[in-house]
């Protein structure tokens, strides 16, 4: 797990009010029980920590920690 997906697993269980080991980082956001404004409150801390603007839509199209960390890395190396 990388150190980005690290810190969205912490944000997650943080969110939820759970241990980050509770955190399935490859089940959707909505599975886990997180609906749009638990999205934008993760995101405003995710655009907090790395420096970057996030498009919300990205929540979506990246519903997994694993998989939305992963577009993370590749926009930040961009930038």
């Amino acid at each position: 797990m990388t150190e980005i997906s690290q810190f969205i697993q912490l944000k997650v269980a943080e969110t939820l009010g759970v241990k980050a080991e509770e955190v399935n980082p490859d089940e959707e956001f909505m599975s886990l029980g997180l609906d749009s404004m638990h999205a934008i409150f993760l995101l405003d801390e995710i655009e907090k920590e790395y420096k970057i603007e996030i498009n919300p839509h990205q929540f979506w199209e990246f519903p997994t920690i694993n998989a939305f960390s992963q577009n993370l890395k590749k926009e930040l190396a961009k930038s």
